[in-house]
Order: structure tokens, then C-alpha cells, then sequence
């Protein structure tokens, strides 16, 4: 029969795991509103791909010092999320993640500038964390409990 110490240091282990999973998760699907294009019901421009391909991610509620890049205005840019998500896997509940972009007019695409309104991609995707969280909570419950 186990001891009650192990059965108590079992059930706070699996305990934070579960948090994690639903912090990783919701961080990720917070991410993905952000990403997600004006075309496809989302509120992220995208001409280029330039900006949305700038998003960086780091550990900590601190945003990390970046340096804001031109776009070389040639080409398209494809987003990779495994560089993101790579960031958010690893970050534990205490110090959480940071996530920016680099693109020198994502200040202006978010917020608006010379008479365009702007897009709130961010802020959009900030609006919905406690849904997020939510919604992630119970899809993890229903994994568990369902196998």
C-alpha cells in the first residue's frame, strides 16, 4: 500500500503537469489568434507575410530586446511556428512567456496610423485569454477523463 506522502507528491506532480499542458496549449492558441490572417477571419495584415513572419517569442513576462527590422520590401515571407512554439514548450508557469514582433511597423499595423484604423491583432488575442484558458482546461479535463 503506497504511503501517503507518495500518493500526495503523485497527485501534485500530475497536478502541475496538467497546468502546464493547458498553459502551454493556451499560450500557443493565443498565439495563433494573433497569427491568424485578415483572409481567414483573423486580424493579422498580411501582404508580404514580412510581419507576421517577424513574431518573436522568450521566457519571461519581460519582453526581450529586440531590434525592430525594416521590411526589405522583396519577396514573401512564410511563418514558421516551430521556433514559437519550441519557446513556449520549454517556459514554466512561474516565469511565463513574452511574445513581440519585430516588424518596425507592428506598432502602427496593431494600433493604426495616418488615418488607417488598426487591426488589434494583439490585442484581440489578449481579450480572449480567459476563453482561451477555459476552453483548453476543459479539453485537457475531457482528455483525462476520457482516456
Amino acid at each position: 500500500m503506497p504511503k501517503f506522502s507518495d500518493l500526495v507528491n503523485s497527485f501534485v506532480k500530475e497536478t502541475e503537469e496538467r497546468m502546464h499542458a493547458v498553459f502551454v496549449s493556451s499560450v500557443q492558441k493565443a498565439v495563433a489568434v494573433m497569427q491568424e490572417p485578415v483572409g481567414a477571419g483573423g486580424n493579422m495584415p498580411v501582404d508580404t507575410g514580412f510581419l507576421r513572419n517577424s513574431i518573436v517569442a522568450a521566457h519571461g513576462t519581460t519582453p526581450p530586446a529586440i531590434t525592430l527590422r525594416k521590411n526589405p520590401g522583396d519577396g514573401v515571407f512564410a511563418y514558421d511556428p516551430q521556433a514559437i512554439n519550441a519557446t513556449i514548450l520549454t517556459a514554466t508557469l512561474n516565469e511565463g512567456v513574452s511574445v513581440i514582433y519585430s516588424a518596425e511597423y507592428a506598432i502602427f499595423a496593431e494600433f493604426g496610423s495616418r488615418g488607417r484604423p488598426g487591426r488589434r491583432f494583439v490585442m484581440h488575442a489578449a481579450q480572449q485569454w480567459p476563453q482561451i484558458v477555459s476552453r483548453q482546461s476543459r479539453e485537457l479535463e475531457h482528455r483525462v477523463r476520457n482516456g
